[in-house]
């Protein structure tokens, strides 16, 4: 649920061999420019002007900064006039009271400087839509469906939080997010001079809510009139899988008398039904969903694009070209540019692992600041706090990603003792006794239903011990969150109801550094840091065995790389220059 999508119809100012761009026909100069995106009649118009819109998804969030203009003059090459992109809230107001649009202190910050992208993408001649939505994160920032998708995830600390409604204590602190964004984006709609042409008002709320409820209703009527106090008003769409005619947006959507302009994230193994489209038509399909996610994912729903994660061309790319021109209605007089050249990939070979933690050695080496120390009383069964709810931890925000060790010692008789979680875990668990692991990893689908995994209830394990005083350790993985589903079946607090180790190697790069592919295939489960960047997690279930690397997160000369191993690791780390998916 992303509070806040941008289709900022980036009109593209690439200038191609006729040398007039998408804003030169559109918005001459930047004058003149008496309305937005229209729906008139069976066509969409923009300054009064027939357009019909070729959008693809652009995550600026999850692709390196230094990689955003080669980006988006590939998207502009293919045909495209419009860029769609989301706000992940969690990653912008990652603490409650804290912001971050790219001038932070974190790793991630410069991926979240929205506002130069908005410009860049401009720059390129693209209009742009956003979508702003409540809730997200994951690995090198990157999506799923996760972190309550896009959502911040400290809301949750919040024990009665209920997002998405009209709960006071969730509305506002949309309102002050909203605030923020309005403060970066609100001068860059396309009737005051800039690149967005559209902004959704939330994202498939239908799916979440109840649709015959009136508390459904008066939150998006909230969310909608939030945009407008914020300099969104002339730029609203709506898609939520339902019907809110009290707050129709000044754009229709999925309306059998009007033209379509829809953000469906569609998988691109379609695209083939793209070439047998009508030109009479007045839109094809608004979004190539993703055109670039810009991480791996296969997990993600990045498989099959047209451009790959590494940004290089597809199949599918040199077909959308001969596709969109057949629907375009100015193609032949703006601007046509030619494809950018790929860039190079580098197989860099093998390096072996130097040093060695155990995840008990790391416990042993964190900082008390983040040790929270709980009093138990009797045998171990006392209720212990969710991520969420580490009040102590970012200025009362919680842990919002990651891992959580749990740690206790207990009186046990000699044989066999059992152990019982209760409820569901959230996600994955490691159980350590005296500080040998004694769960297995994932082997197959039936194992979700086991012990360790979120899929069962009131788990149990038994194991055996010599008796006596027993340290009983429990390594909590969180997955990730998911935006979906009734409000009262939201529960996406993150809490318990070989060994882990850290391996590092430096890795020496002679040259400039060059994009290449971390194999990851005789490796078990984790995740990876490159000269301190998160750059992700993976698993050997797949299906993808890589992780990319682009070359700005390298540098010439020594890299130091960080793998958390969580159960069985590789010999070493071996880099080649193409993809296992």
């Amino acid at each position: 649920m992303y509070i806040f999508r941008i289709l900022p119809i980036f009109l593209l100012a690439l200038h191609g061999s006729k040398g007039l761009t998408y804003y030169d026909y559109y918005a001459p100069s930047g004058e003149n420019i008496t309305s937005g995106l229209v729906a008139e009649g069976n066509d969409f118009t923009l300054n009064g002007k027939v357009i019909k819109i070729f959008s693809g998804s652009f995550h600026y969030f999850r692709v390196h900064p230094s990689y955003w203009r080669d980006t988006l003059r590939k998207l502009r090459a293919a045909g495209l006039n419009a860029v769609q992109t989301y706000m992940p809230w969690n990653l912008h107001n990652p603490a409650k009271g804290k912001f971050d649009f790219g001038t932070g202190e974190e790793a991630l910050s410069p991926f979240l400087d929205v506002r130069t992208f908005v410009q860049m993408a401009q720059r390129r001649r693209f209009i742009r839509s956003f979508e702003t939505r409540s809730i997200y994160l994951r690995r090198m920032g990157f999506r799923r469906s996760s972190k309550v998708n896009k959502q911040a995830c400290w809301l949750l600390a919040d024990y009665t939080m209920h997002v998405r409604t009209m709960y006071q204590g969730y509305i506002d602190q949309v309102q002050v997010f909203f605030e923020k964004v309005g403060e970066q984006l609100a001068d860059l709609t396309f009737q005051k001079g800039g690149a967005i042409v559209a902004v959704q008002v939330e994202n498939e709320y239908g799916a979440f809510g109840y649709d015959d409820s009136p508390r459904d209703k008066k939150y998006l009527k909230f969310v909608h009139e939030t945009h407008i106090s914020n300099g969104f008003d002339d730029v609203l769409m709506d898609i939520s899988m339902t019907s809110y005619p009290e707050i129709r947006p000044s754009i229709s959507i999925c309306s059998s008398e009007e033209p379509i302009l829809g953000s469906q994230e569609e998988p691109i193994n379609r695209v083939p039904g793209l070439t047998n489209c009508s030109s009479r038509l007045p839109m094809v399909r608004t979004k190539i969903y993703p055109y670039l996610w810009g991480r791996r994912e296969r997990a993600p729903i990045d498989y099959d694009a047209p451009l790959t994660e590494a940004g290089d061309y597809s199949p599918k790319y040199q077909l959308f070209i001969d596709t969109l021109k057949n629907f375009n209605p100015v193609n032949g007089i703006v601007d046509d540019p030619t494809p950018p050249v790929e860039r190079t990939k580098a197989a860099y070979g093998s390096f072996q692992l130097s040093e060695v933690l155990s995840v008990q050695d790391i416990v042993s080496q964190t900082e008390t600041e983040y040790l929270l120390t709980l009093q138990v009383t009797g045998s171990f069964t006392d209720t212990y706090p969710s991520l969420e709810e580490f009040s102590f931890l970012n200025n009362g925000s919680g842990q919002t990603f990651g891992y959580v060790y749990y740690t206790t010692k207990v009186t046990l008789p000699a044989g066999t003792s059992r152990l019982l979680i209760r409820g569901h875990i959230r996600d994955m668990i490691q159980v350590f006794i005296n500080g040998e692991v004694v769960t297995q990893p994932y082997s197959n689908g039936d194992d979700l239903s086991g012990f360790g995994f979120w899929n069962g209830r009131d788990q149990t394990l038994d194991f055996d011990t010599p008796g006596g005083e027993t340290e009983i350790s429990i390594l909590l993985e969180n997955l990730g969150r998911v935006n979906y589903g009734e409000p009262h079946y939201f529960v996406q607090k993150k809490e318990s109801l070989g060994s882990p180790t850290a391996y590092r190697s430096i890795v020496t790069i002679d040259d400039e550094p060059q994009d290449t592919f971390l194999d990851m295939s005789s490796w078990n489960k984790g995740v990876v840091f490159v000269n301190g960047f998160n750059l992700g997690r993976y698993w050997t279930v797949g299906p993808s065995h890589t992780l990319y690397i682009p070359a700005p997160l390298l540098i010439q000369g020594d890299n130091e790389f960080i793998v958390f191993e969580q159960y069985s690791p590789g010999n070493e780390l071996i880099f080649i220059d193409y993809p296992i998916l």
